[in-house]
Formats: C-alpha cells, sequence, structure tokens
C-alpha cells in the first residue's frame, strides 16, 4: 500500500473513533443529567401531603435519597432558614417550560418537620 493510502486510513479511523468518542460523551451527559433532574424535582402532591410536625422519616422516604446540585443555591433565594434546622430543597415537576422555579422547601429539627415553604426562584 502507498503512504498516501495508509494515511487516508489513519485519518478516517481516527475521525471515527473521534465521532464516536463525541457521542459516548453526549451519551453519558444526558444519563447524568437525566438522574440529577430526578433528585431536583418532586410532585407538588409530595409537598401538600407533608404536615408540620410529621416525622422525619416519613417525609425523608417519600423525597428523593439524594441531594441534587442543580438545587445546591436555591437556599440562598427563598426565605430565612429556621435557626437550627436541617432543610432540603426540590423544585416542582410541573415547572417545564416557565421561567421561574417553584422551589419546596422542607426543615427538619428533632426528627420532625418543623417548617415547609415554597417560592419561587430564577
Amino acid at each position: 500500500m502507498s503512504t498516501r493510502k495508509n494515511v487516508a486510513i489513519g485519518c478516517a479511523v481516527t475521525a471515527v473513533v473521534l465521532v464516536a468518542g463525541v457521542i459516548g460523551l453526549g451519551v453519558w451527559g444526558i444519563g447524568v443529567m437525566t438522574e440529577e433532574v430526578k433528585k431536583a424535582e418532586i410532585s407538588p402532591s409530595v409537598y401538600e401531603e407533608a404536615k408540620i410536625g410529621d416525622a422525619e422519616a416519613d417525609i425523608r422516604a417519600r423525597l428523593p435519597e439524594e441531594d441534587s446540585w442543580l438545587t445546591s443555591d436555591l437556599a440562598d433565594q427563598g426565605p430565612k432558614l429556621p435557626d437550627g434546622a436541617t432543610c432540603r430543597h426540590f423544585t416542582s415537576e410541573n415547572d417545564q417550560g416557565v421561567d421561574f422555579l417553584t422551589v419546596f422547601r422542607f426543615c427538619f429539627q428533632d426528627g420532625k418537620l418543623v417548617s415547609k415553604e415554597t417560592y419561587k426562584a430564577t
């Protein structure tokens, strides 16, 4: 084979590997984002059904297990956090296509729900 043909084959193989790599990274990225969105969103009914004084374990059983980095800055946009409470923030799964997010905040202290708030964030 000629040197030109070898170079052409090498370039073609490299191009195929690069395209496959970019596609693979894109699929992986979509999967990661999908998982993060699942950790960030809850149904409004979950928020509505929670009552002040409910056991923390009962409410947490209905929430995603892990926090999402997508909701990490929502605490800064809402009302003041209760002193001594541990809070979790979620967005509404009904907010697709709107210019704001409905935030649901659950705050726990001593094993009970001590505060729940909803507010709009951008």
